[in-house]
């Protein structure tokens, strides 16, 4: 039993204990209308972010998509329709596999596999627009996990590549090009890459790409080539200065021209003559071609013997000789010649030397050519090709003071011009004059 005693003390404290709970209930009401407020806040801010998020998404060039484990699209975002052509409604419920384009169907299955392991995928295929095209797509691709860490989905960003891969084939396309003119050149046309000792100087050169003719020249395969260095394959061109020259054009940017120089072909086992060119290739790099020219080069050595031959024998000729150049003017019509050439007895004739000949104008040197039928004959020679054939033709020979001389004459075309030989006959053309009288009176 109560005792009576305490009653009155109990009864004392309640409005206490009432105020009391009526504090602890003010608290907890403030408590739930904050964690109210809270919730509202956050659930506003939560709402703002996916409107951000989904503006965002609905605004990016990029397609967002989600699907579930089975490839099975579950949203797509509206951009899709930019890309393929499709609404998003068009393709919630198809599977991802059926867009793919059937060449690159095995790309898109080989995720499988790190797709169940929950790895971050990156691939790209070519997926079937509404208009029957292929656009290229790049597709990045994570998942998403539940609260107990099961994946339930995958979400994945699309993006549409097909000018990368347009420009790659083209890319593709050109270095084909390149490939197929440059093994089309006859010259051996090598890119080297400068190799250089401690100091900094060039010690050798290595192939970064061969032509064909280069590999048929060295009788070495472009990959046996490719990485190897160039004075391994060709050892002379350090003590043939070559090497230095080649670090000289690419020290300074100069160009490589060398030409009918002289080498040890190794692969020949012969002495042969290269007209070589190169330039300097940003990297340190070295762009070369070389032509054999050894042919050029005989053809040279036997035209210049020709011309020795030739020379000393029209210095030899006790008759001048000269080649005659014909000089036109604006109409074309010829107005004088010059002499092109002349042999030592010419210049003795003219009473020059042989330099101070060549050059010379016909009529400052004779004017006597122009008042007499001679010019004539030799523009009528050059014109119409036919040949001077002269015997005892009298002629008032200018560096004798107009003395009439006769000449056997000979000319023939040459050119724009005439190759002439005369010999002074004087004497036995008197001789004859002589003669003829006496010969008259007796056979009278």
């Amino acid at each position: 039993m109560t005792d009576s005693r305490s009653r009155p003390q109990e009864i004392a404290g309640l409005p206490a204990e009432v105020e009391r709970l009526q504090r602890r209930a003010a608290r907890e009401r403030a408590g739930r209308k904050e964690a109210e407020r809270l919730i509202e806040v956050k659930s506003r801010e939560l709402w703002e972010e996916q409107e951000r998020y989904r503006t965002l998404v609905e605004n990016s060039s990029d397609v967002v998509a989600t699907s579930d484990m089975n490839g099975v699209l579950t949203w797509v975002s509206e951009s899709v329709m930019s890309l393929l052509g499709w609404s998003a409604e068009q393709l919630i419920g198809k599977g991802i596999v059926d867009l793919v384009h059937p060449d690159d169907v095995a790309v898109y299955t080989g995720q499988r596999e790190p797709r169940r392991l929950g790895k971050d995928l990156r691939y790209e295929v070519r997926l079937r627009a509404s208009d029957g095209t292929w656009p290229w797509v790049s597709v990045q691709s994570r998942q998403i996990v539940d609260e107990q860490g099961a994946m339930t989905q995958r979400v994945a960003g699309w993006r549409d590549v097909t000018a990368e891969h347009r420009a790659q084939e083209q890319l593709r396309d050109a270095q084909v090009l390149l490939r197929t003119n440059v093994d089309a050149i006859l010259d051996p046309l090598v890119l080297c890459q400068a190799v250089r000792d401690h100091t900094g100087r060039i010690v050798d050169l290595t192939y970064l790409d061969v032509n064909e003719a280069t590999c048929q020249y060295l009788s070495l395969t472009r990959e046996q080539l490719v990485g190897s260095g160039m004075v391994a394959t060709l050892p002379g061109l350090v003590e043939g200065g070559l090497l230095a020259g080649y670090e000289h054009a690419v020290d300074t940017g100069e160009p490589v021209s060398f030409d009918g120089i002289r080498y040890a072909n190794e692969s020949l086992g012969l002495m042969a003559y290269y007209d070589i060119r190169g330039r300097a290739v940003p990297g340190d790099r070295l762009s070369l071609t070389w032509r054999d020219v050894t042919d050029r080069q005989q053809a040279a050595a036997r035209l210049a013997e020709s011309e020795e031959r030739l020379r000393a024998t029209l210095d030899a000729m006790l008759d001048p000789h000269v080649v005659l150049q014909a000089v036109r003017d604006d109409r074309g019509i010829i107005v004088d010649f010059v002499f092109a050439d002349a042999n030592a007895a010419a210049a003795e004739f003219n009473g020059l030397d042989r330099e101070n000949l060549i050059g010379a104008p016909l009529l400052g040197q004779h004017p006597a050519a122009g008042t007499t039928t001679l010019f004539d004959d030799y523009v009528r020679v050059v014109e119409t090709g036919e040949p001077i054939i002269r015997d005892n033709w009298s002629y008032p020979q200018d560096l004798l003071g107009g003395e009439i001389r006769q000449y056997d004459v000979r000319a023939v075309k040459f050119s724009d011009g005439l190759s002439q030989t005369w010999r002074d006959v004087t004497e036995r053309y008197e001789s004859a004059q002589r003669v003829a009288p006496a010969t008259t009176a007796t056979t009278g």
